[in-house]
């Protein structure tokens, strides 16, 4: 992903819509090495991402062991904040659920790149979600 903001839902039997994970600027989304998700994938905002052929992909990755590597260890994050993800939704109260959930997002919007960020989050961002255009500020 290269600029933007995307959701990543699932649907229950019933038609709801699950919100499962919300991809921003340099995450990785999909499933190298074989498997397709379950989830859909829809952009919040304008969004521009890179799109590589799964065969090709993972020919270069085997052939590049860095890379490897550091798919690995996003994929490590990813499972922390899925983690975390699951105590929000199952164990929160639903202001806490808003204060994580904005928390969160305010880490992850000021994270550009591949190499980590020593700044701290982002002290204002507009909500990528319908019906929210205004900028939401932390002191």
């Amino acid at each position: 992903m290269i600029e933007g903001v995307l959701k990543l839902t699932t649907s229950t039997e019933d038609g709801r819509e699950q919100i499962v994970g919300v991809a921003y600027p340099s995450d990785f989304i999909g499933r190298p090495f074989g498997q397709t998700s379950k989830a859909s994938v829809v952009a919040l905002t304008d969004a521009r991402v890179c799109v590589f052929s799964r065969n090709d992909f993972d020919r270069f990755a085997r052939s590049h062991p860095g890379l490897e590597h550091k798919l690995l260890e996003r994929t490590l994050a990813e499972l922390d904040r899925t983690r975390s993800w699951m105590m929000l939704l199952g164990r929160k109260t639903a202001p806490e659920k808003i204060a994580t959930f904005l928390l969160e997002m305010s880490e992850r919007l000021a994270e550009t790149g591949c190499t980590p960020i020593t700044r701290g989050p982002a002290t204002r961002f507009t909500l990528p979600f319908r019906g929210s255009r205004w900028p939401m500020c932390w002191a």
